[in-house]
């Protein structure tokens, strides 16, 4: 995803993040035991005319499990992204078909922030999105984004972007036109 396919006319882009990389951890560990173990199996195989048939089993065994619980993972963190623009959070997810989901910012009403402790340690956390819609029944929802890396200053930026658009009504911010902001993506 571009920037330019991102920002609508008038709006800049200012962040673009995925997923903390913390969350690769156990996938990584699995390739790793599984490389280790599947190596093992297969060098300890005895001789016997079934010896062919006995790798290949393995094999096919160790593959389907990291193609499941590490391939498939990762693929899955990297097809999903967040981005911020002055006027829009976008969210774009999916690996083999795309979904996606835009909220305005003068439609967010409240940010909360919550950490793990391991979410503290990595500068990582969860923000919740409260926005209102006049156009649906409820009136409005939450839109949850997991493992945010460096949240705290994600969420400073959405709050000066919904503070801005507060004063200015329901029109998107001005932002300066190069904002030193990290691309945490």
């Amino acid at each position: 995803m571009t920037r330019q396919a991102v920002a609508a006319d008038g709006e800049q882009f200012l962040l673009q993040f995925r997923r903390h990389s913390y969350v690769l951890l156990l996938p990584v560990l699995v390739l790793g035991v599984c490389s280790g173990v599947g190596a093992f199996l297969v060098g300890t195989v005895p001789d016997s005319g079934a010896r062919g048939a006995l790798r290949w089993i393995i094999s096919a065994g160790i593959l389907v499990v990291v193609l499941r619980w590490s391939v498939w993972p990762f693929a899955v963190w990297y097809g999903n992204r967040h981005v911020i623009t002055t006027g829009r959070v976008v969210r774009r997810e999916g690996v083999l078909a795309r979904h996606g989901a835009e909220l305005a910012v003068h439609r967010i009403v409240g940010i909360a922030l919550s950490r793990s402790v391991l979410q503290r340690a990595v500068r990582a956390g969860r923000l919740s999105l409260t926005y209102v819609d006049p156009a649906t029944p409820g009136g409005g929802g939450v839109l949850v984004i997991d493992d945010v890396p460096l949240v705290a200053e994600v969420q400073q930026i959405l709050l000066a972007l919904t503070a801005a658009a507060g004063r200015t009504g329901l029109e998107p911010p001005a932002w300066p036109a190069d904002p030193a902001l990290p691309d945490l993506g």
